[in-house]
């Protein structure tokens, strides 16, 4: 679990160690460091850039954009650095004040320093044939402003921005980002104003929240966190990595049997939904669950024994809960009942899909403890409104760490809000981020899956809680699960061939254990699988 925070928290731990540059009488000493980290993902980057002929290019293969901040500081140095090692370089100044010792740097190394500081309507930045030149580098760095932004952009430089990135979409150009791309960017990952995307960001000292969260999230490419030895305190933000799974799922012992490894009760599918119910209890079974319980209609109940022989379809004890899935009339009152055992005896719960329905009485009854629920943009949007916070969907999907969090502080339940990147926020405001998957996935029935994984892990978490072994985080678990269910969509999309291929939400529920197992087994060599 990467830790990430808000950049104000982390330019303050990072003041503390300028300081102590200063006293020592060496003030950009954390500067250079962060610009050979820049330098050296260029240079990989490079790597996979050859010249056009072996003679190399009359023009720079480098280009540097440099703000008058701290961060074009270490933009320049980053060009002093790799101009030192033969690279030809070229940097655009747009402001008519950069730091003056960086420009001493790379100008000593060779380094050109183009002035592009312009008033916004002038004449644009391709119209200098030295500019043009420098823009043509296949790889730019990003050092046009960073964390330090205050407010919004303003003119001229808003202006450049949007067309440096109209001329980056135009010629392909590969940026890495200094700290985080230059744009107007909230620290929940809100995109305000123009914005120049990167295909790698290095950051500094932690991980930013910006970083972690959609939409901002997704203009900064592969992220490196330079490390520079921080004091950084607890987070609000983590982001989750495959790292985590052996920590948060256990592998089952000799002594363990079906009731040991927890047993989860769905009330999923109906006459009008019959698949719901079938995808659910196979998301279920993915899980690892000694059991999976079924209250479903006749014909759902047939079509999951064909799918699964080991499904239960009479009533009984249980350690979590799940209802939604393919709920109609005819099962909204099983799966109301469900939701208040669950509650009221502290089982976990999933409310997915139709289900959402039932949240507004259940919070005035006492939502459980441990109850999440699992909306898209839209199910959210109508959810906030049943909770009176109107949020319009292009509100959510724009603002989801926002939107997220309101409906977790509004329901009292943990909100796991899905997406391209799907994020767990609970009703203290802490806000656990699964990595993207496939766009593949985005297809009916995943989100069915994916209720039933849930369960299946929560039952398990439940069953081990009940026995008094080790607790584990719930909330990273939950996290971790959508986590492997997207990585089970990518697999099961790769099978089609290397940039994926249509799939089907079986094909999701299918890839779950092996994903899980794989997930499992790279633990050697790391920290050991849970056993207890």
């Amino acid at each position: 679990m990467i830790p990430a925070f808000i950049r104000a928290e982390v330019r303050e731990a990072e003041a503390r160690r300028v300081r102590a540059a200063h006293a020592e009488g060496d003030p950009d000493r954390l500067m250079r460091s962060a610009s050979r980290a820049v330098a050296d993902e260029v240079r990989d980057l490079l790597a996979g850039n050859p010249p056009a002929s072996p003679d190399g290019e009359a023009g720079p293969r480098v280009c540097a954009l440099v703000g008058g901040g701290d961060n074009g500081g270490d933009a320049l140095y980053a060009a002093s650095f790799l101009a030192e090692q033969g690279v030809p370089c070229a940097a655009v100044c747009l402001s008519p004040r950069v730091h003056e010792r960086a420009r001493a740097a790379a100008e000593e190394q060779g380094v050109v320093c183009l002035p592009a500081h312009l008033p916004a309507g002038d004449e644009p930045l391709g119209s200098s044939r030295e500019l043009a030149e420098a823009l043509d580098a296949p790889i730019w760095i990003d050092g046009i402003c960073g964390t330090g932004l205050v407010g919004g952009l303003r003119e001229p430089l808003a202006s450049r921005l949007c067309e440096l990135e109209g001329i980056r979409s135009e010629r392909g150009a590969r940026v890495v980002a200094i700290d985080v791309p230059s744009g107007q960017l909230g620290d929940d990952g809100e995109v305000e104003g123009p914005l120049l995307k990167a295909e790698r960001t290095v950051t500094m000292g932690a991980m930013k929240s910006v970083l972690a969260l959609p939409p901002a999230s997704r203009a900064a490419g592969r992220v490196r966190v330079h490390g520079l030895g921080l004091d950084m305190g607890r987070s609000r933000v983590i982001l989750m990595e495959e790292a985590d799974v052996p920590g948060l799922i256990r592998v089952p012992g000799p002594d363990d049997h079906k009731y040991t490894r927890g047993v989860v009760g769905l009330v999923a599918g109906s006459q009008t939904y019959p698949g719901a119910g079938v995808l659910a209890v196979l998301g279920a079974q993915g899980a690892g669950p000694g059991m999976v319980r079924l209250d479903a209609p006749t014909r759902v109940a047939d079509l999951a024994l064909a799918a699964a022989p080991g499904v239960v379809t009479r009533g009984g004890r249980i350690q979590a809960g799940l209802v939604g899935p393919g709920m109609d009339e005819d099962t909204r009152q099983a799966a109301r009942e469900l939701a208040g055992f669950a509650a009221s005896s502290g089982l976990p719960l999933i409310i997915d899909a139709g289900g959402l329905e039932l949240v507004p009485d259940l919070r005035d009854e006492g939502i459980g403890e441990f109850t999440v629920l699992t909306p898209h943009a839209g199910e959210a949007a109508a959810l906030l409104g049943a909770l009176g916070r109107a949020a319009p969907r292009w509100r959510v999907e724009e603002h989801p760490a926002e939107a997220a969090r309101a409906l977790a502080q509004a329901s009292g339940a943990r909100v796991l809000l899905k997406g391209a990147t799907t994020l767990l926020a609970t009703p203290d405001s802490r806000v656990l981020v699964a990595p993207r998957g496939s766009a593949w996935t985005g297809v009916a029935g995943a989100g069915d899956v994916l209720a039933g994984f849930l369960a299946g892990l929560a039952a398990g978490w439940k069953a081990d809680r009940e026995r008094g072994l080790p607790g584990r985080d719930f909330d990273a678990l939950i996290a971790a699960g959508a986590m492997i269910h997207a990585l089970a969509g990518a697999d099961a999309a790769r099978a089609h061939g290397p940039l994926g291929g249509p799939i089907g939400a079986l094909d999701i529920a299918r890839a779950l254990p092996s994903v899980l197992a794989r997930l499992l087994a790279e633990s050697a060599g790391r920290a050991d699988p849970v056993r207890y």
